[in-house]
């Protein structure tokens, strides 16, 4: 398993023209998000002293954030990994390696997961500063963190699985199954609004307990799984 990840992560590196323009393109983002935010919202504290600056400030680079790597470019990630294998036709030489098909996809899973936290973490600067000026602890942020590995995962298997049933318009309908699950309740009534992962992100960042923040964070790790099984099959069915 270990060197379908050492070779996954190769393949998102290997056009390195590329991964440094993605690279720059979310430090410069979230960058310019920081400071624009950190501008209006102090300067708008001078007049309306009750804005708490600090905490709007992260939920405007969380939200960013979230939605350019788990809803951009983890997708992106998923869908080559699977081309990859496809065009080259390695899934026949992984099915006659000794590692399973659940070993294959967890190596996949991995890789991409490892790619985007790397991405993540080239923001933490930016981040520290952010929660330096916020009454944010350390629970809370380690529940972002839950909401950002559950929606990654939930995204990265909805991807594999358009990815192997689909041959043209992929990254189309990827986009479109993920930017709805991320958007589209958020204009609908509270239960319904719960299933966006954005949504939760929100809550969390509200500096209020929710209980209901774990149940839904859950429900995209169950959810997960049973498109796990569904792909397994799927891949064991064409080996």
């Amino acid at each position: 398993m270990l060197a379908i990840i050492i070779k996954d992560l190769h393949l998102y590196t290997s056009n390195r023209s590329k991964y440094r323009l993605i690279q720059f393109s979310i430090v410069l983002l979230t960058s310019a998000i920081f400071f624009i935010a950190t501008i209006e919202y102090f300067s708008t504290t001078r007049t309306n002293p009750q804005i708490d600056a600090g905490h709007n400030i992260f939920t405007i680079l969380v939200s960013t954030l979230f939605i350019t790597i788990t809803g951009v470019i983890t997708p992106i990630f998923a869908i080559e990994s699977i081309q990859d294998e496809r065009h080259n036709t390695n899934f026949d030489l992984l099915h006659l390696s000794r590692l399973s098909t659940v070993q294959i996809l967890l190596g996949k899973l991995t890789a991409i997961l490892l790619a985007s936290f790397t991405l993540t973490l080239m923001t933490a600067p930016i981040f520290i500063l952010s929660t330096y000026m916020n009454e944010f602890k350390l629970r809370d942020l380690l529940t972002c963190s839950m909401v950002f590995l559950s929606a990654n995962i939930l995204f990265i298997l909805i991807s594999f699985g358009l990815a192997l049933r689909l041959n043209e318009n992929i990254l189309s309908c990827s986009y479109g199954t993920i930017l709805a699950i991320i958007l589209l309740p958020l204009a609908t009534p509270k239960p319904i609004w719960w299933i966006s992962p954005l949504a939760i992100l929100i809550e969390v960042v509200k500096l209020e307990n929710n209980p209901k923040v774990w149940l839904n964070i859950g429900g995209h790790f169950v959810v997960a799984l049973l498109l796990f099984i569904l792909i397994k099959q799927r891949l064991a069915s064409k080996a």
